[in-house]
């Protein structure tokens, strides 16, 4: 247990983000919302004229369509997490993100440019060339993995 942690917020509170990387984090935060809303809008073919389609695609459908979407990106998410653990040249590039033991929701996304540029672009791009999703499936499943990512830890 001394070396994994516990679940001990009651004997120490949360880390706060280090003073030094107060600037890394807000733009990391601002190009996590911007890339994931233009690659919505690009890789589901937004069309200006075209009203949002979920008012009448409701249905059992879509629900597994946005069900698969998440498990496929997961599945790509937790094998490239597993790999950055597992080999010693890639915990470099993962390291950063470790820095803080007793993290809030909002750290998980402090780390390196490599591993945002796979988180942020490169998992969610592989996951919508093996299943596509309309740009407003897609802006459902954006808020679905913010909520995610903003409950856990």
């Amino acid at each position: 247990m001394k070396y994994y942690g516990t679940f001990d917020e009651d004997n120490r509170p949360r880390d706060y983000i280090p003073d030094k990387l107060v600037p890394r984090f807000i733009i990391s935060v601002l190009i996590y919302l911007l890339a994931r809303t233009a690659g919505g809008l690009i890789l589901g073919g937004y069309d200006r004229n075209e009203p949002p389609s979920l008012g009448h695609t409701i249905s059992w459908f879509f629900i597994i369509k946005i069900g698969l979407w998440l498990i496929i990106f997961d599945f790509f998410f937790y094998t490239y997490h597993r790999t950055v653990h597992t080999i010693p040249f890639l915990w470099k590039f993962h390291s950063l993100h470790h820095c803080t033991k007793h993290p809030t929701p909002i750290q998980s996304i402090l780390a390196g440019d490599i591993q945002e540029l796979i988180e942020i672009f490169l998992i969610p791009l592989i996951t919508s060339f093996i299943f596509p999703l309309t740009t407003h499936e897609f802006w459902i499943v954006q808020c679905i993995l913010i909520l995610s990512e903003d409950t856990h830890t």
